[in-house]
This record gives C-alpha cells, structure tokens and sequence, in this order.
C-alpha cells in the first residue's frame, strides 16, 4: 500500500516535470513569435516613416514649385493680356481716326 502511494507520487511528479517542460517550451516559442513580430512591425514602421517624409517631401516641393510656376504663368497671361490690350487700343485708336 505504501508503495503504490509512492509510485503515484513519483508518477504525478514525472507527469507535472513534463507538463512544466512543454509549457516553457510554449512560452519560449511565442516570446520568440512575439520578439520576431516586434521586429517585423520595427522594420515596417521604419520604412513607412521613410515612405511618409518622402511622400510629404515631394508633395512640397510640387507645391512650392507649383505655386511658383503658377505665378510665373499668371506673369505672362497678364503680359499677354496687355500687349494684345495695347495692339488692340492702337488698332482701334487708328480705325477712330481713319474712319
């Protein structure tokens, strides 16, 4: 009797090492998980960092550069306008006098 008392005990710490084994097993493989998918979203936050300067770069600079170029077309659109103003208050001063 005393021995199957004894033989229980030992089975039942054999079977909670095992389970203690398995479960740090377990642990270890989703800290592993966890610090490779912290590794990945790292990277990926990085790039898109990287991606978003870029991105907000180029779209200044097309502002800037729009809005320059934007002026300078206004400039020649009102130059224009006034040569063909003035060419027409010639022709029309002229077609008054001659008429």
């Amino acid at each position: 009797m005393i021995e199957k008392t004894i033989e229980r005990r030992q089975k039942r710490m054999i079977k909670n090492w095992e389970s203690a084994t398995h479960s740090r097993a377990r642990k270890q493989a989703y800290t592993n998980e966890l610090e490779n998918k912290v590794s990945r979203l790292e990277e990926e936050n990085e790039r898109l960092r990287k991606r978003k300067v870029r991105s907000l770069s180029s779209h200044f600079k097309c502002i800037y550069i729009g809005c320059k170029g934007n002026l300078f077309a206004k400039r020649r659109e009102i130059i224009m306008l006034k040569k063909t103003k003035s060419k027409t208050m010639k022709i029309t001063s002229v077609n008054s006098l001659g008429g």
